[in-house]
């Protein structure tokens, strides 16, 4: 997956066929300019915002048929959410954050908690249960078996520690 801002500079939909008829609306494709280089949302519904003159921000993945000397951008999708928004004009950046100031406050809270805390032993490294959870870990997430999102594969690594502790 790869990431593109700039301005639109043109806007382009294929409601209809080339003989005029109305398509299928899962054949239905807008596409926008960005310099010389074409971008595709696929489906009937595109965000209000894609219109000309406006600047925006998406990551898009690559697509070349075999065989094709051309290949195909299209804005990538999340469980139907396109990964595109709009970027705003004259929004300033935050610039109150002051890096001294910071890093002063760190050190005196360092220097705070060295004074108050005590060494704990550390956990040994399982070297054998990190790579069975980390194996089923990924053959979950690559077989849609867990959804990818924090709260998913924390509970599942949890399980997996779980049963690695009752089998191994």
């Amino acid at each position: 997956m790869a990431h593109k801002q700039g301005v639109i500079s043109k806007v382009y939909h294929n409601y209809n066929d080339k003989t005029g008829r109305p398509l299928a609306s899962d054949k239905v494709n807008h596409k926008f300019y960005i310099g010389d280089e074409i971008f595709i949302i696929k489906g009937k519904y595109i965000p209000e915002f894609i219109k000309e003159g406006k600047k925006v921000s998406f990551a898009y993945t690559i697509w070349s048929p075999q065989g094709a000397d051309k290949a195909f951008n299209f804005v990538a999708s999340e469980n139907n959410t396109l990964k595109i928004q709009e970027l705003k004009e004259g929004v300033e950046p935050d610039t109150s954050f002051n890096v001294d100031d910071f890093e002063k406050e760190v050190a005196n809270v360092a220097s705070d908690l060295n004074a108050t805390v005590t060494v704990e032993p550390v956990k040994s490294f399982n070297k054998d249960q990190y790579m069975f959870i980390m194996a089923m870990t990924k053959s979950a997430l690559e077989s849609k078996g867990i959804q990818c999102n924090k709260e998913s594969i924390d509970s599942f690594i949890k399980d997996m520690k779980l049963i690695y502790s009752y089998n191994f």
